[in-house]
């Protein structure tokens, strides 16, 4: 009878706390699109930085820009490459938490 008790204890226990971790798909969606915006945030911070630093080197900066927009031609067609249907329900409710970890013109 005790271990019939203690077994169903740890069930209770650990069915609930599993619960307490779960999450809905629509908070996992917004976790990750709020973790690479703020990644992204850094990066910009960073860039600015580096121009800043770099501004009477001419030469530099004008290769930094061209790269970053090559950079941005090349990012948003692997994008497109990823997720070629344009309509997002094709990919189901995933879709966005996907979308926010392939970079893209939303973070610029």
């Amino acid at each position: 009878m005790r271990s019939r008790i203690l077994f169903l204890l740890v069930i209770v226990l650990f069915g609930t706390g599993a619960q307490m971790l779960a999450q809905t798909q629509s908070e996992m969606n917004e976790e990750a699109c709020k973790k690479v915006k703020k990644a992204h945030a850094e990066l910009d911070r960073l860039h600015q930085r580096i121009l800043t630093a770099n501004a009477k080197d001419t030469n530099f900066v004008k290769a930094l820009r061209d790269a970053q927009r090559v950079w941005i031609a090349f990012r948003d067609a692997h994008l497109r490459s990823n997720f070629p249907d344009p309509d997002w329900e094709t990919y189901g409710s995933v879709y966005p938490m996907c979308r926010c970890n392939v970079p893209s013109e939303d973070y610029d």
